[in-house]
């Protein structure tokens, strides 16, 4: 398996979910108490989780790939695992607080099982077949679509209902009831004095 044609993709890569995870920091800790401590809320804390977990993946995945004569495939077993019993983990404590269970978070940790599946079942094909380029493709399009949840994850912790731009109008001033008096007309222009 070579890995040299995606060199510079696992650079952007590590780049890109390494500034994520610092702003994810930033964000949780200018309101701590959404996600941690003993009143923090269930769902926040599994946003957090799911955030975290999804832009630690191509992370890891890229700067391993980046090591020479390194074995990209363990990391991507131990990774895509990892997220697998950070989703399960994520679903009990979903289930436990069913009563405040929204369905985009039910969504969402779906949709993570599905990439952390695909991941694994990626790395089984690419340790069966390393000069096939179609699993590393796979597993470079995974990592890109984990940096969007990740985004999407950290989007929601920040507070917003979702991630649809909206279109705000200002209401317009309604015109006055009474007309405006008439003005004055100007005095006509004085004779010129030559």
């Amino acid at each position: 398996m070579t890995l040299e044609p995606y060199h510079d993709f696992f650079v952007a890569c590590a780049g890109v979910a390494g500034a994520l995870i610092g702003l994810l920091f930033v964000a949780i800790s200018l309101a701590p108490e959404k996600v941690t401590g003993p009143n923090a809320d269930p769902r926040m804390q599994v946003r957090a989780t799911a955030a975290f977990s999804a832009l630690l993946n191509p992370l890891a995945l890229a700067l391993f790939s980046l090591i020479p004569d390194t074995a990209m495939i363990t990391a991507l077993f131990v990774v895509s695992v990892s997220g697998l019993l950070s989703c399960v983990k994520a679903f009990i404590v979903l289930f436990r607080n069913y009563s405040a269970m929204q369905f985009n978070d039910l969504y969402l940790q779906v949709s993570l099982v599905v990439v952390y599946g695909f991941q694994l079942f990626g790395a089984f094909h690419l340790r069966a077949n390393p000069d096939d380029p179609g699993p590393l493709k796979l597993q470079a399009i995974l990592m890109v679509v984990l940096l969007l949840i990740g985004i999407s994850r950290a989007w929601e912790l920040a507070g917003t209902k979702n991630l649809h731009l909206r279109v705000t109008r200002t209401p317009v001033p309604e015109a006055a009831s009474e007309p405006a008096p008439p003005s004055e007309p100007a005095p006509p222009p004085a004779p010129d004095a030559d």
